[in-house]
């Protein structure tokens, strides 16, 4: 059942919108990615999970999935972010 759900989520995001394609990961790499962040001292927080930023998780666009360092309990703080690119275009993407 898992399988066949991964299978249609490249389909259902273009057809949601979505204005490029999505690669579901294999296994592998998502164990690679994983290895790594634990290597960092890094976890994975899901969306739903009590770590998770309490106000990240009430806008829409919520990330699922988050990888983070450092002390989980700053996460429910109030905190400002500012994100950049190096090479923003006028429509915002580089």
């Amino acid at each position: 059942m898992r399988r066949e759900a991964l299978a249609v989520l490249p389909d259902l995001a273009r057809r949601g919108g979505a204005m490029r394609s999505i690669k579901v990961a294999s296994k592998a790499d998502a164990k690679r990615e994983m290895d790594g962040l634990a290597k960092l001292g890094g976890t994975f927080l899901a969306h739903g999970e009590a770590d998770y930023p309490s106000l990240l998780a009430t806008i829409d666009t919520a990330p699922p999935l988050i990888a983070v360092r450092g002390e989980l309990a700053v996460l429910q703080r109030p905190m400002v972010a500012i994100v950049g690119s190096r090479n923003a275009s006028a429509a915002g993407s580089p």
